[in-house]
């Protein structure tokens, strides 16, 4: 495996700079699957993936190495550098959103599965890892809707926007206005984020793990960002306002599933058929779930 920091960022061209992404992407699912066979229960386990990672010693250096690259590898991910950025987006999803456990909560295991599924969704809900997972995912969104990327060299990128569609849907399906702060600023999902500012802010336990910044950050107010970050809040989604529940989860699904219909290389539309039906039964099993409780 590379060494992130073994090579200057001058020196890190766009070929090095995949095979870095690769590389860490590697080492993310080695240890998820290392750190799931450590609890196979799934109840047993944390909501977030990252608060895993972050309690175990082998794992700290990789989330040091996948954070970082924003603040000491930024001109990789920015500009002309697309894929890049997709790749580095998702990465961070799968650091923050269980992704089997959406699944499992849209319906794929049935009804008493997603039922039990669905407590933990809610409660990942409402973490500030989730809402950082809701930002890499509609970066991910933003970067496939104004770009002509149809590959990428970590995943195919109708699956990276299917795992996006999945964690903002299901997060505005759970998701409660009552919880919203008062008078909390709405916040637009697509726009340009300074990851290098953000750094690992909304990580919950792993907050703090890396070393300071040689120049103190901005106050969160400063940044509607970390302040979403750190208090959530009410959202937008171009520029349209998002209520929560089961309208906005299916609106926002039926946004992403439309974007996989331009995907004709990989047959993105088998993906946006799967959205659509999971969408379909996971509003239908919330709705049930929330009436029985």
């Amino acid at each position: 495996m590379c060494n992130i920091h073994a090579t200057s960022p001058s020196t890190l061209n766009n070929n090095s700079a995949q095979i870095l992404l690769r590389a860490l992407y590697l080492k993310v699912m080695a240890t998820r699957s290392r750190l799931i066979e450590k609890t196979p229960h799934p109840e047993q386990r944390q909501t977030s993936p990252i608060e895993a990672f972050a309690m175990d010693s082998k794992a700290k250096s990789i989330l040091s190495d996948v954070l970082l690259l924003p603040a000491t590898r930024g001109s990789i991910l920015s500009g002309r550098n697309r894929m890049n950025a997709l790749g580095w987006n998702y990465l961070c999803i799968t650091l923050t959103a269980d992704i089997d456990l959406l699944e499992i909560a849209s319906g794929r295991d049935g009804l008493e599965a997603a039922s039990a599924a669905l407590v933990r969704v809610v409660k990942w809900s409402q973490s500030t890892s989730a809402r950082r997972a809701v930002l890499h995912a509609a970066q991910v969104f933003d970067i496939l809707d104004s770009s002509r990327i149809r590959e990428s060299h970590l995943t195919r990128p109708d699956l990276v926007l299917f795992v996006s569609a999945l964690v903002i849907s299901q997060y505005v399906l759970v998701c409660n206005h009552n919880t919203v702060p008062l008078g909390a600023p709405t916040f637009e999902l697509l726009q340009d984020i300074d990851w290098a500012q953000i750094r690992d802010e909304g990580l919950g336990a792993v907050t703090g793990l890396l070393p300071p910044l040689e120049h103190q950050r901005a106050p969160a107010m400063a940044n509607t960002a970390q302040s979403f970050l750190q208090q959530g809040g009410p959202i937008s989604f171009g520029g349209e306002f998002q209520k929560f529940g089961h309208i906005a989860a299916r609106r926002m699904a039926r946004k992403f599933a439309h974007l996989m219909d331009g995907f004709g290389k990989w047959d993105g539309c088998s993906y946006s058929r799967l959205l659509r039906a999971r969408m379909m039964e996971s509003t239908r099993l919330t709705f049930d779930w929330l009436f029985s409780y």
